[in-house]
């Protein structure tokens, strides 16, 4: 993974999308709403559109040329390095993920081990 220091614009994406396919998830999946707004607020139109199920299979087809996509840095962790080239956003976008346990189930070695292992994640 190579990153590229110029941060991607709405104006940008929307350049960006008009020469290329555009790989996202299916509109039911939780992940396509932010990137629909995005689209939407960037007035821009993909080339062609592939719904594709899973974050790392589209970070899989984007390494193999098949298109472009936005997303979150987590879904290209188990890339090689260098097969694909990334690009922060601009203004930058975040989100917020949150475990949820029952009371009576966070003493578990194995509910604690999980929770632990989420506080130290590189996300």
């Amino acid at each position: 993974m190579a990153a590229d220091t110029d941060p991607v614009t709405l104006a940008g994406l929307a350049a960006a999308m008009k020469a290329r396919t555009w790989m996202c998830a299916p509109r039911d999946q939780p992940s396509r709403a932010p990137i629909d707004t995005l689209l939407e607020r960037s007035r821009g139109r993909p080339a062609a559109v592939w719904e594709v199920e899973g974050l790392t299979a589209i970070a899989q087809l984007v390494a193999r040329g098949v298109g472009v996509a936005l997303l979150p840095a987590q879904a290209l962790r188990d890339l090689a390095p260098g097969l694909v080239i990334t690009r922060p956003l601009s203004p930058a976008r975040q989100r917020t993920l949150i475990a949820v346990t029952r009371n009576a189930s966070r003493s578990h070695p194995v509910v604690s081990a999980c929770l632990a292992a989420i506080r130290t994640a590189q996300w």
